[in-house]
């Protein structure tokens, strides 16, 4: 399938300092590296193949060098692609390492810990109403539910392909419409 493409995050001077692959929404997502400036997120190329997309990321990352290797200007950690995973001797390294070790947070609790202490208090401190309490669940009755369609009338939601089938769907639907091809 073609749901794949490679993206690039740039400096305000229009330089990439990252490249990525991904498929949906991925460029977009919260990640360490992306711009809060939306316009400064380029999709290089769309509509490939996985290994298409992996081809294009290793060809930019290379062409442009990395920081951490002192070859370029992009914050990538890896060559691109698959990147990298440990040798099974490293995990196993690893892993004997971190035997026997106590988790961070053991032991702590709120008269031994100051953060523990003040994220306890103010949980305990917000009291909800049951008015507020009752705005935040769904209506149940016949008349919400036809309240809540009268308010979507009219309403124009920006339409995408679907990644499985094509369709065009309207993008505040396409949960709903990923629910089919789940099932």
């Amino acid at each position: 399938m073609n749901k794949y493409y490679v993206y690039e995050y740039l400096r305000e001077d229009g330089s990439p300092y990252y490249v990525g692959k991904g498929s949906g929404f991925r460029a977009y997502c919260k990640r360490p590296y992306r711009p809060k400036d939306k316009s400064r997120i380029k999709i290089i190329k769309d509509n490939l193949t996985e290994e298409e997309a992996f081809n294009l990321e290793i060809n930019l990352i290379e062409q442009y060098g990395r920081q951490d290797l002192g070859t370029g200007i992009l914050k990538n950690k890896t060559i691109g692609g698959e990147g990298y995973s440990l040798s099974e001797e490293t995990k196993q390294k690893l892993s004997v390492a971190g035997k026997g070790r106590a988790p961070w947070n053991k032991g702590l609790n709120s008269d031994t810990d100051k953060r523990v202490k003040k994220n306890a208090e103010s949980r305990s401190k917000v009291q909800y109403s049951e008015e507020t309490k009752q705005a935040f669940r769904k209506p149940k009755s016949e008349e919400g539910r036809k309240n809540m369609s009268a308010g979507q009338i009219g309403k124009k939601y920006p339409k995408k392909p679907c990644v499985c089938c094509g369709k065009e769907i309207p993008t505040n639907a396409m949960a709903s419409h990923m629910r089919i091809h789940n099932q």
